[in-house]
């Protein structure tokens, strides 16, 4: 019987812990700044092309976080008209 009062204590010195940690945790970010902050536009000089093979992590990541501006190359632009063409081809 002892046992098992003992264990409820701790039981409810547990709980009794995580609900502190939880509303000290709660208040902090209450206070914290959570809102829109628009990114830097660090590599707004730099400009990426797309070729449809080569796209990196970093590349993505120039552009969505850095400003990068973004180009398509010749080469990309022909394999979509010709994609294109051949899904109105399909069907004929």
């Amino acid at each position: 019987m002892k046992d098992k009062c003992a264990r409820r204590g701790r039981a409810a010195i547990s709980i009794l812990t995580i609900a502190a940690a939880s509303i000290v945790a709660f208040r902090a970010m209450a206070q914290s700044d959570l809102g829109y902050h628009p990114i830097e536009p660090t590599e707004a000089g730099q400009t990426i092309t797309l070729t449809g093979r080569d796209l990196t992590v970093d590349q993505v990541i120039e552009v969505a976080r850095g400003g990068a501006k973004v180009q398509v190359s010749a080469e990309a632009k022909q394999r979509e008209a010709d994609n294109y063409g051949l899904l109105l081809e399909a069907p004929a």
